[in-house]
């Protein structure tokens, strides 16, 4: 199964594993200064700053 990716412009992201049953609680992720990705510790969904 291929891992999600999103592309945001915000410094603070979010992510609840696309919710329902088979979501999990929801986490709130920052970028630190210069970090280019980010991955839910939950999920692995990574996200990407533009």
């Amino acid at each position: 199964m291929a891992t999600a990716k999103t592309i945001v412009s915000e410094a603070k992201v979010s992510c609840d594993g696309g919710g329902g049953p088979k979501g999990h609680p929801k986490v709130y992720l920052t970028f630190e200064k210069g970090q280019k990705t980010l991955v839910c510790p939950y999920c692995s969904h990574t996200f990407s700053i533009s």
